[in-house]
């Protein structure tokens, strides 16, 4: 199984403040721009969510379509430990799934490939 980096945890955090129910894409972009202040990239995405459901913490919420959803599986909800802040929580994930502190550099293994059915256009969907 790939390793997770950072942006994985982003990702999952914004997923886990849906408290189980799914996410769209639109959803995803804005609940991680509050969390970081700062865009999520469709290569983070579209690569990092493969590594999250590999890793048995999210997966795609078939009951959504035709939109793309995903989930925060049980696995991941009971990994978080409530802290005084949301970032608290995420650097709490970063380092129970193993990720390298920052600034560390980090190696972003892309062999699960993209996320089947994210492409740009719904990536950058209103």
């Amino acid at each position: 199984m790939p390793e997770l980096v950072r942006s994985d945890v982003w990702i999952l955090t914004a997923i886990l403040m849906f408290d189980g129910n799914p996410i769209d894409m639109r959803h995803l972009r804005e609940s991680a721009d509050y969390l970081m202040r700062r865009a999520l990239t469709f290569d983070e995405v579209s690569f990092g969510v493969p590594r999250l459901v590999a890793a048995g913490l999210a997966e795609v919420a078939t009951d959504e379509a035709p939109r793309l959803a995903i989930r925060s599986m049980p696995k991941a909800s009971s990994m978080v430990v409530r802290g005084p802040g949301v970032i608290d929580i995420m650097f709490g994930l970063m380092d129970d799934l193993g990720c390298r502190p920052y600034p560390e550099p980090e190696d972003e293994d892309r062999s699960l490939r993209r996320l089947p059915g994210l492409d740009l256009a719904s990536w950058q969907e209103p």
